[in-house]
């Protein structure tokens, strides 16, 4: 019986390598602190295993880690990758391990930032508060860790309308910012990741823009720092330069 993540990887790198007969490029796509960052590769060269691609942005590389995703019209859906190369200078990078991805890629309907600093608020609902860990803000939503107690599980419902207070910076802080719950995932036995839709005043929804693009700007400028970083010499010879 043939494996079907075998079966998958293998026509996936038969259409990988059909595209770089081509000359075709592979769009990728990363998430970097909340951004999503997107840009066509060509396709250097491809074998039963892998393939090396290259980026005609090198700092993007900074960014590719972990898993990637790939789109191309010759998918029957989006494809998942792990990274497991990078050569950040020359702007390459080496995948493994494809696989289709069980759902559609859904485009984000407005960007999304992780916060700097590690950031906690509350999310109440009609019948208790919850002390939550923010994981990314954008314009009109939230996406939220929070640890309760089973007992405390069922005060948190699918479609419950919810109040959130939280700072950031001292600049930026929300209270009584209202909104409802549109996803839960258990992740273990305590632990929950919550998707929240926000239904911002418009002095509040004004507050989200300006800190989401104060933070983009941060963020592209932490992957220019991790850049330079990935391309700095290293060894005992660079402490004489």
């Amino acid at each position: 019986m043939v494996n079907k993540y075998t079966s998958s990887s293998s026509e996936i790198i038969t259409v990988i390598d059909s595209l770089a007969s081509q000359n075709s490029r592979l769009n990728v796509t990363k998430t970097y602190r909340g951004i999503i960052l997107s840009e066509d590769l060509k396709i250097i060269s491809v074998n039963n295993q892998r393939a090396v691609l290259q980026t005609f942005t090198s700092k993007i590389c900074a960014a590719f880690t972990g898993c990637i995703h790939l789109h191309s019209p010759e998918f029957p859906r989006p494809v998942k990758a792990r990274v497991k190369d990078v050569c950040t200078s020359e702007g390459m990078l080496a995948l493994s391990d494809f696989t289709y991805m069980e759902s559609d890629w859904q485009n984000r309907l407005s960007e999304r930032v992780q916060p700097k600093q590690p950031t906690y608020g509350f999310l109440m609902t009609n019948k208790s508060c919850f002390r939550v860990s923010l994981k990314n803000i954008s314009a009109n939503g939230l996406g939220l860790m929070v640890s309760t107690a089973a007992e405390r599980e069922e005060h948190l419902q699918t479609n419950s309308s919810i109040k959130l207070e939280f700072q950031i910076t001292p600049e930026y802080k929300w209270t009584a910012l209202r909104g409802r719950i549109v996803y839960i995932i258990k992740v273990s036995k305590s632990l929950f990741r919550l998707g929240i839709q926000l239904q911002p005043s418009t002095q509040q929804a004004r507050k989200l823009e300006k800190y989401i693009a104060l933070r983009k700007k941060e963020i592209m400028n932490e992957l220019d720092q991790a850049f330079l970083a990935a391309i700095a010499p290293v060894g005992v010879e660079c402490q004489y330069f």
